[in-house]
């Protein structure tokens, strides 16, 4: 019995250690399937790698053309508010000089009617003086420094000939 067991467990270990060795094979097949799928996806990497590198590149010199354009955009504001500023200026100096020609036009009615409402008196023992019209070139020779000055005179001379009626 003894004998007939030993060669049962020898079958048993001849067929445990051919199917051990058949995994052995197996394995070192894996194996090597692995070592070459390391090294085709070490070569992906690689390439990869070079891709990402040149991507690194592309980007370092996008910044720099953005970055340039962001300057470039920096300063077209600059300008534009620096435009818009002066427009509103211009605007508002035109306000001022549209409400000061309005003003003169109405000074200019008054001065015309107040004018018109003159009327020369006769100074007793002297020949009557014609009031004449100037033209605007007489207007335009005229030296508006002595026209004040003649004026001022005239305004601190009209109270001594104006008698006192009371």
């Amino acid at each position: 019995v003894s004998i007939k067991t030993s060669e049962r467990n020898l079958k048993k270990t001849e067929q445990t250690i051919l199917t051990l060795e058949n995994d052995v094979k197996a394995c070192e097949q894996r194996i090597k399937d692995i070592q070459i799928e390391k090294q085709q996806f070490e070569t992906d990497a690689k390439a990869l790698l070079e891709e990402i590198e040149e991507h690194k590149e592309n980007l370092k010199d996008w910044d720099t053309i953005a970055g340039g354009l962001k300057e470039h955009v920096d300063d077209l504001v600059k300008k534009e508010t620096k435009f818009k500023s002066l427009r509103i200026d211009l605007e508002q100096k035109h306000t001022d000089a549209m409400k000061i020609v309005n003003e003169l036009k109405h000074k200019l009615e008054d001065y015309k009617k107040r004018i018109k409402a003159l009327k020369l008196n006769q100074i007793p023992l002297q020949a009557p003086e014609e009031l004449v019209d100037l033209t605007e070139e007489e207007v335009a020779r005229l030296d508006t420094r002595t026209v004040k000055n003649n004026l001022a005179a005239a305004k601190e001379r009209l109270p001594e000939a104006i008698p006192n009626m009371q």
